[in-house]
């Protein structure tokens, strides 16, 4: 036989190689084990996870959206259908009035301020008075305005009305009868639903059968206190405000005019009454023991004549 290593010959009955001297028995074991020993085991790699949200989950999630987008709109659909038309016209200008509430009251406060520079001027450039205008000795100034503010056109609020509801078709005796109503209009006080048909005429005296009912907005509730009672509301403007006397009169031995000027308590009386007079006369008069007694306050009114504001 052969080594089966290196290929020497061999008696039969040998147990290792003369050659080499490997020993046949564990040779053969050890190429027995070769054949029968399985091939390695080769892990196969794992499939690639897809990476992000699965598909149902992406699809799931958008028809979820559009459902709850479509009862969403539904359900304002319907609130808007059943809401009160005047309450909604109320609510949007409410939004847009109470960005310019803070606006109107610095104008109101401007204009008061302007007044008072104005007034100052006009004392200041006043010509001297004469030897016959001077005050009298005995007449004390304070006394005199000590009296006004005990009038009752200083010392009571001012109470302005304003209609709950009017015909279209006298708006414009709306203008006349209501001294603050066109002022509170243009200034967003009030609304009036349903809104008024433009052009409004302002001289027509025929109802329309058209009622046009007035609503407060937000700035209107939060700068016109009123009562609600009766047909119409009834605002308050605070008091009238005593400013200063103007250069005096004088008629003889018992009469003195003097010039008064007045501003208001409050700034919204003051936007809402611009065309309200805020000046006057105040006659004083010597009565039988020597006193001096404030007799009337005057003030001009728009028609060119003038009335006792103060009795």
């Amino acid at each position: 036989m052969q080594c089966p290593k290196c290929g020497a010959d061999q008696p039969d009955d040998r147990e290792e190689c003369v050659s080499c001297g490997i020993v046949f028995s564990r040779w053969r074991s050890a190429e027995q084990r070769r054949v029968e020993m399985p091939p390695p085991r080769v892990e196969s790699a794992p499939p690639p996870r897809s990476e992000g949200l699965p598909v149902w989950m992406v699809v799931a999630g958008v028809v979820f959206f559009v459902l709850f987008g479509i009862v969403w709109t539904a359900k304002r659909h319907a609130a808007r259908a059943n809401a009160d038309p005047a309450a909604e016209l109320t609510h949007q200008l409410d939004e847009i009035n109470q960005a310019g509430m803070e606006r109107r009251k610095q104008l109101a406060t401007e204009r008061e301020n302007a007044l008072r520079a104005e007034r100052a001027d006009e004392a200041r450039q006043a010509p001297v008075a004469t030897s016959g205008d001077t005050v009298p000795s005995d007449l004390d100034l304070d006394a005199v305005k000590n009296q006004l503010l005990l009038c009752s056109f200083f010392k009571d609020e001012i109470e302005e009305g304003l209609p709950k509801s009017f015909d279209e078709g006298f708006y414009g005796l709306m203008i006349e009868r209501y001294p603050i109503f066109s002022a509170a209009a243009r200034d967003q006080l009030i609304v009036f639903a349903p809104p008024l048909q433009t052009p409004v005429s302002t001289w027509s005296r025929s109802a329309t059968g058209r009622v046009i009912t007035v609503l407060f907005t937000a700035a209107g509730n939060k700068l016109l206190p009123k009562d609600t009672g009766g047909s119409e509301y009834s605002t308050n403007l605070g008091h009238r405000t005593f400013d200063h006397f103007g250069p005096v009169r004088v008629f003889g031995t018992k009469v003195v005019r003097i010039p008064i000027t007045w501003t208001y308590q409050l700034p919204i009386a003051s936007a809402l009454l611009a065309t309200e007079p805020m000046s006057g006369r105040a006659d004083v008069i010597r009565d039988a023991s020597g006193s001096w007694k404030l007799t009337s306050v005057s003030v001009d009114d728009p028609g060119g004549g003038s009335k006792n504001v103060c009795k």
